[in-house]
């Protein structure tokens, strides 16, 4: 009997090896969910894979435009790109990938995880901005990378979401992370209007939470009249995607370089949704099941995506989607990697307990994420924590994925972690290393130590731990009882050197590091 059904599983394996069977009537939901099968006419090839043998007659239209006879073996020797089979008066999107994404050889590296909105400096106006990550590159020294936090834009409408993976739009950047001092146009406003605007916008630092309502108040009023003063040629919303393209841009270059992080999904109201609600399967959230991090399961509250509707456009969403990540750095971060495979979806209104798994076009997927990485010469890390299938991170190492390593999850030594991979202490998710370690700060330098020196290609510290934290940014599985995304760092970037953990921490996972051959 096979094991799934169109892709839904008829049970899955959870976390400590069991068998688990799917509810019966979610069988039938999500069966009901997916409809009519309608597969997308599209061929996707990649390199070095057993040759296809069509027996079809055309030409290909290659992506550049150019017209070129269609090999009797695909992909033969058409480059990589996004290309058109053309048969009579039909054409059919044809797609050529590379096997592996780029990852530079002798890659060593070590660098700082931050939430960007935690950031706390003198001049930000009560949340993180990209101004505040160039500070703490130049306070870091020479680190590698910076991996940030998803830059994913918001609804703006109060209250705002504070959580950065339950975005509006994963196409755009959130408006929240502007610099406002640092946008040209703003110089042209009254000097009395800027000595006051950044005295309200300064102020907001000093509350012990951030209120993202109260920062996108003031914030919004200067952007607004910086429009006005300069660029008034574009909209107000274009206006501000170009102002966080010219300060992403305008960052430091590093070694690895920025590393941008790719959440699993984008809330079921938000912009992206709107744009495109057939894409989605009606009645069902993403989650997990029981796992160490979430005994009970979690449910995210986030869209399923329709398997059988992202190659309907060629998968140009899934390009355009990376195409932005990979924009300005130098690595991406997949939130939940195994999404790329296979999601775990739940009824609406019921537990995690109701969920089962919904297979999707991974093969096509991975050699679409290879194209895209080549191209823009960006690494790729997957965060593949959690409820993991077996031989999973084997092929995205195959792919030249990094896989994702974290000390409380490992039952090795970090001497035997892959080389493949980022190494870290702790996540957003869990305890900080200063609770971890309960206070015991050699201890926490130990085991960063032991990351440094791991064969693991990449080592993140966390910017809580290089602050000293004891609060984690994210309890799992909470809503009202922690203010998740809302606390900022005990220490502002311009005394964080001055502190013992930045000193102790830094040298740490920065030994022996930072060579690319």
């Amino acid at each position: 009997m096979a094991d799934h059904t169109r892709g839904v599983a008829l049970a899955y394996v959870d976390a400590a090896g069991g068998t688990v069977p799917a509810p019966a009537t979610t069988i039938a939901a999500v069966l009901g969910a997916l409809g009519e099968p309608r597969p997308a006419p599209l061929f996707v090839m990649i390199e070095g894979q057993e040759p296809w043998r069509h027996g079809r007659h055309g030409h290909v239209l290659l992506e550049d435009g150019t017209r070129v006879a269609l090999p009797r073996a695909l992909p033969g020797d058409l480059p990589h790109g996004y290309h058109r089979l053309a048969e009579r008066a039909a054409e059919t999107p044809l797609i050529v990938a590379p096997a592996r994404c780029h990852l530079p050889d002798g890659l060593r590296d070590w660098g700082v995880a931050a939430q960007i909105y935690s950031l706390r400096s003198r001049t930000n106006w009560g949340i993180g901005d990209l101004a505040d990550v160039r500070r703490l590159v130049a306070v870091l020294g020479d680190p590698g990378f910076v991996q940030l936090s998803p830059l994913h834009a918001p609804d703006l409408d109060p209250p705002i979401q504070p959580s950065p993976y339950y975005a509006s739009s994963r196409l755009l950047r959130s408006p929240l992370h502007i610099a406002v001092e640092e946008v040209p146009e703003f110089a042209l406003l009254p000097a009395a209007r800027q000595r006051d605007l950044s005295r309200r916008g300064r102020a907001l630092s000093e509350l012990p939470l951030i209120d993202r309502d109260a920062v996108w108040a003031v914030k919004e009023e200067a952007l607004r009249e910086c429009h006005a003063a300069g660029a008034g040629a574009v909209d107000f919303a274009a206006y501000l995607q170009a102002v966080l393209v010219a300060q992403l841009a305008a960052l430091p270059t590093l070694r690895v370089g920025l590393i941008a992080d790719l959440a699993v999904g984008a809330a079921p109201d938000g912009r992206d949704h709107r744009a495109r609600p057939d894409a989605y399967l009606p009645g069902f959230s993403i989650g997990a099941p029981p796992d160490p991090l979430g005994p009970d399961g979690q449910v995210w509250g986030l869209p399923v995506p329709h398997p059988e509707r992202l190659g309907d456009d060629g998968y140009a969403g899934f390009v355009a989607l990376l195409r932005c990540a990979m924009a300005h750095a130098g690595g991406i971060r997949i939130d939940h990697v195994m999404g790329l495979d296979r999601l775990f979806v739940i009824p609406d209104g019921a537990t995690a307990a109701a969920g089962t798994y919904l297979r999707y076009p991974f093969r096509d997927l991975l050699a679409i994420l290879a194209l895209e990485s080549r191209r823009a010469r960006c690494i790729v890390i997957g965060e593949d924590l959690g409820t993991v299938e077996p031989g999973f991170r084997d092929r995205l190492a195959a792919a030249g994925v990094l896989s994702t390593r974290v000390a409380p999850f490992e039952s090795s030594p970090p001497s035997a972690w892959p080389v493949q991979a980022l190494a870290a202490v702790t996540t957003h998710d869990l305890p900080t290393s200063r609770r971890l370690h309960e206070d015991d700060a050699d201890r926490t330098v130990a085991v960063h130590e032991a990351l440094g020196a791991s064969p693991c290609a990449l080592v993140a510290v966390t910017a809580d731990d290089l602050a000293g934290a004891t609060e984690q940014p994210n309890v799992p599985g909470t809503v009202d009882g922690y203010p998740n995304w809302r606390i900022p760092l005990p220490v502002a970037i311009e005394d964080l050197a001055a502190t013992d953990s930045f000193r102790r921490l830094r040298a740490a996972v920065s030994n022996d590091r930072g060579a690319i051959t």
